[in-house]
Protein backbone atom coordinates (compact mmCIF):
# COMPACT_ATOMS: atom_id res chain seq x y z
CA UNK A 1 0.00 0.00 0.00
CA UNK A 2 1.51 3.41 -0.92
CA UNK A 3 2.12 5.85 1.93
CA UNK A 4 -0.34 8.70 2.37
CA UNK A 5 1.32 11.67 2.63
CA UNK A 6 -1.65 14.65 2.28
CA UNK A 7 -4.06 15.04 4.93
CA UNK A 8 -6.93 14.53 3.13
CA UNK A 9 -5.69 11.34 1.49
CA UNK A 10 -5.87 10.36 5.17
CA UNK A 11 -8.36 7.30 5.94
CA UNK A 12 -11.61 8.11 7.23
CA UNK A 13 -11.56 7.10 11.14
CA UNK A 14 -14.50 4.84 12.17
CA UNK A 15 -17.72 6.72 13.35
CA UNK A 16 -18.65 5.08 17.11
CA UNK A 17 -21.51 3.30 17.51
CA UNK A 18 -23.82 4.89 20.58
CA UNK A 19 -25.91 2.60 22.60
CA UNK A 20 -29.54 2.85 21.68
CA UNK A 21 -31.94 4.76 24.21
CA UNK A 22 -33.88 1.96 26.60
CA UNK A 23 -37.27 4.35 25.60
CA UNK A 24 -37.39 6.11 22.28
CA UNK A 25 -38.98 9.16 24.90
CA UNK A 26 -36.66 11.10 26.73
CA UNK A 27 -37.39 11.80 30.65
CA UNK A 28 -38.03 14.94 29.83
CA UNK A 29 -39.49 15.51 26.60
CA UNK A 30 -40.17 18.79 24.62
CA UNK A 31 -43.96 19.16 22.78
CA UNK A 32 -43.29 17.27 19.48
CA UNK A 33 -41.69 14.50 21.47
CA UNK A 34 -44.41 14.23 24.01
CA UNK A 35 -47.14 14.29 21.38
CA UNK A 36 -45.28 11.12 19.62
CA UNK A 37 -45.87 9.31 23.00
CA UNK A 38 -49.47 10.06 23.37
CA UNK A 39 -50.19 9.92 19.71
CA UNK A 40 -51.88 13.18 19.37
CA UNK A 41 -50.37 16.62 17.28
CA UNK A 42 -48.28 19.20 19.46
CA UNK A 43 -51.34 21.44 19.29
CA UNK A 44 -53.58 19.07 20.81
CA UNK A 45 -50.88 18.10 23.39
CA UNK A 46 -50.10 21.81 24.54
CA UNK A 47 -54.02 22.18 25.23
CA UNK A 48 -54.57 19.72 26.99
CA UNK A 49 -50.77 20.49 29.13
CA UNK A 50 -52.11 23.86 29.91
CA UNK A 51 -55.50 22.04 31.06
CA UNK A 52 -54.62 19.45 33.44
CA UNK A 53 -51.25 21.63 35.16
CA UNK A 54 -48.29 19.73 33.69
CA UNK A 55 -45.17 20.93 35.10
CA UNK A 56 -43.23 22.22 32.56
CA UNK A 57 -39.24 23.73 32.24
CA UNK A 58 -37.95 26.13 29.95
CA UNK A 59 -34.44 24.46 28.29
CA UNK A 60 -33.23 27.00 25.97
CA UNK A 61 -36.40 28.16 23.58
CA UNK A 62 -38.17 25.01 24.38
CA UNK A 63 -40.38 23.73 27.10
CA UNK A 64 -39.94 20.47 28.69
CA UNK A 65 -42.48 18.20 30.67
CA UNK A 66 -41.80 15.34 33.16
CA UNK A 67 -42.62 12.32 31.64
CA UNK A 68 -42.85 10.09 34.92
CA UNK A 69 -45.96 12.85 35.73
CA UNK A 70 -47.74 12.41 32.60
CA UNK A 71 -47.80 8.62 32.27
CA UNK A 72 -49.26 8.57 36.19
CA UNK A 73 -51.98 11.45 34.92
CA UNK A 74 -52.34 8.80 31.98
CA UNK A 75 -52.70 5.93 34.29
CA UNK A 76 -55.11 7.66 36.56
CA UNK A 77 -57.53 8.92 33.78
CA UNK A 78 -57.33 5.26 32.73
CA UNK A 79 -58.64 4.04 35.71
CA UNK A 80 -61.33 6.72 35.97
CA UNK A 81 -62.64 6.11 32.72
CA UNK A 82 -61.26 8.49 30.44
CA UNK A 83 -60.06 11.99 30.25
CA UNK A 84 -63.22 14.57 30.45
Amino acid sequence: MPRLKKKWMQPVAPTPVLPEPACDTPAHPNVKQAARHFGTTPAAFRQLAIREGFKRVLVGKKYTYDLKEMDEWWENQAKKGGVN
